[in-house]
């Protein structure tokens, strides 16, 4: 009899501790382009070898965060490149702004440029643009 107490109370203080611990929610960081003069924050049509300038705005929403990623694909191919990995400093964790120039390729064609932000729990957030080089 003793040993079926001593189950039952471990069972109900292990049952107890698992349901009182708090769940991560995995709430990824939020992310938007900023438009303004000069800057792309949506799918557009612009000249060969031109430069243009992405600012893109992150906001930490659980975690801090922990890398910018900046990669592109060609012709809407559906393998990316890096072009960019930015390991953020401590300033920049709870969020930040960030612009970004980039020189579209000498040739007619579609450009995907991707923006992924990682906070540190592995939550990802992605923004893109496409830019139809004419």
């Amino acid at each position: 009899m003793k040993k079926l107490v001593y189950v039952l109370l471990a069972v109900s203080s292990l049952v107890y501790l698992s349901s009182s611990c708090n769940k991560d929610k995995h709430v990824p960081p939020a992310m938007s382009f900023i438009s303004g003069t000069g800057l792309v924050s949506k799918d557009s049509s612009i000249a060969k070898n031109t430069q243009i300038t992405f600012s893109v705005k992150v906001d930490k929403k659980e975690d801090d965060l922990n890398t910018l990623n900046v990669s592109y694909q060609y012709d809407s191919t559906n393998t990316s490149t890096t072009k960019d990995n930015f390991n953020l400093s401590s300033s920049e964790q709870g969020g930040f702004t960030k612009n970004y120039n980039v020189t579209l390729r000498n040739q007619v064609g579609k450009e995907k440029w991707i923006f992924t932000c990682t906070d540190k729990d592995g939550n990802v957030s992605t923004l893109s643009a496409i830019i139809t080089v004419k």
